[in-house]
């Protein structure tokens, strides 16, 4: 059985092919939000605060198979979240 490729999205395929333009935001929750309008991709870029975050869970000793409500309870963002929101930026 054949492995799966793994694709991956690159901003200037995304610009050469699309004209997409890239904005960088403040709010994670327009992270990889595209505005049709204007034709642009919005990026988080505060990677020091996603991985201050994730560092807690190393000082606290605590598992990173966490669920939401508990990570709030700790004073952090969800592991999965900020695992995923690193590797996509």
């Amino acid at each position: 059985m054949m492995a799966a490729k793994h694709r991956t999205i690159r901003a200037g395929k995304l610009q050469k092919r699309l004209g997409a333009h890239f904005r960088l935001t403040n709010d994670l929750a327009q992270h990889l939000l595209f505005d049709e309008k204007r034709n642009c991709l919005y990026i988080f870029h505060h990677v020091a605060v996603l991985k201050a975050h994730l560092g807690r869970y190393k000082e606290l000793e605590t598992p990173l198979a966490i669920g939401f409500k508990e990570s709030l309870g700790r004073g952090t963002m969800p592991p999965q979240l900020l695992v995923e929101t690193l590797y996509s930026i």
